[in-house]
């Protein structure tokens, strides 16, 4: 029994924690030759409000529309993420082509997996970290929430993730209680998994798999 109460008092506090952190958005460009401006849209934080609207305003404002978008976030607000993901998939039919991308050392867990998941090419660095569970209510961190946690799976299977691994995760209650699962780049690239389409074992690619040279890590 305290087992159990002190996983919850857990949950609850990194509940708070996501939602209590600031976020920054911001947009680099990164001029080619011979070839069209290369837009990187940086999300690092938690996904609170107005993380949508400032991401869709950078995307809108970019340049070109060849985008790459590098996710650095714990998670946040499950409609910040939603809508998010919406614009991408609906301005695909109008030209925009997001990649999204989650570089080695950086961490996309919970509602981030929902941007993520969203590219057209979902690239993931080797030890890059990702995150899935069921959502949780809002007014009680802690107790899943099946609506949220049901439309979650059906995205991933909607994007190529494996149902087979989705199934074996809710045996360890992953979707079907409030247990977080860990998993690397490597595993999400996996064909087992199919969370990422590109691994990268290197540092940060932006143009896979010719490397331009005057992009570097951050």
């Amino acid at each position: 029994m305290k087992l159990i109460m002190g996983l919850l008092i857990l949950l609850a506090c990194q509940q708070s924690f996501a939602f209590t952190e600031g976020y920054t958005v911001h947009t680099k460009v990164i001029e080619r030759a011979g070839k069209e401006s290369l837009t990187i849209v940086i999300v690092d934080g938690a996904l609170n409000k107005g993380v949508a609207k400032d991401t869709i305003e950078a995307i809108k404002n970019a340049p070109s529309k060849d985008i790459y978008l590098e996710l650095n976030s714990p998670g946040g607000f499950f409609q910040e993420a939603q809508d998010i993901y919406d614009y991408i998939k609906a301005e695909k039919s109008n030209g925009l082509k997001v990649a999204t991308y989650v570089p080695s050392g950086s961490a996309c867990g919970s509602a981030c997996t929902i941007i993520f998941i969203a590219g057209e090419e979902r690239i993931a660095g080797e030890a890059a970290a990702f995150m899935v569970h069921g959502a949780q209510r809002e007014s009680m961190p802690g107790f899943l929430n099946p609506l949220i946690t049901n439309h979650i799976q059906q995205l991933y299977r909607d994007n190529g993730v494996s149902s087979e691994w989705i199934i074996e995760l809710r045996k360890k209650l992953v979707f079907s209680g409030i247990n977080d699962f860990w998993f690397s780049g490597r595993d999400a690239a996996s064909k087992e998994v199919g969370f990422a389409t590109i691994m990268h074992s290197g540092l940060i690619e932006y143009d896979p798999p010719k490397i331009d040279p005057q992009i570097h890590a951050r």
